[in-house]
């Protein structure tokens, strides 16, 4: 390949890792933030449980999606660039993105459980930290990205 094509791969993998990691980090944010705690204090517990519902499908999928646009950007960067650096930032994105997988099928086993049972409520707490570490663990390598490739 010659360096035009090289440079263009590079930059294009760097777009993918920034344009993925940015809308699924926003998207956990702002749930986090913004959608969640707000249903549960403006609406009734049951509705509001069903609203959460119906959100973590679109949830999970910007995960699955941006996750899979950003680990794939991540990975060309990295073997475009050859770079250690580059290979940490794609495996963290690869580890975040087999997490969302994971808090996926957590919610699956939630859905037909009655929302007041402990199994509920233990599923519940594993969910939040499995989508907390997905949080920060992404947040840290979108830092480190930036700081390695300020470019």
């Amino acid at each position: 390949m010659r360096n035009g094509g090289f440079a263009v791969s590079l930059r294009m993998g760097h777009v993918l890792w920034r344009l993925g990691s940015g809308l699924w980090l926003g998207t956990i944010f702002f749930f986090f933030v913004g959608i969640a705690p707000t249903a549960f204090r403006e609406v009734p517990m049951p509705a509001a449980a069903r609203f959460i519902d119906q959100v973590f499908p679109i949830y999970y999928a910007v995960g699955l999606w941006g996750g899979g646009a950003a680990m794939v950007g991540a990975i060309l960067a990295a073997w475009f660039s050859g770079s250690r650096p580059g290979w940490a930032i794609a495996a963290g994105g690869a580890i975040s993105w087999g997490l969302v997988i994971y808090a996926r099928g957590l919610l699956a086993e939630m859905v037909p459980i009655n929302p007041q049972s402990g199994q509920f409520a233990a599923l519940h707490h594993q969910s939040v930290v499995v989508n907390t570490v997905i949080m920060l663990l992404l947040a840290a390598c979108v830092a480190w990205e930036a700081w390695v490739y300020p470019g």
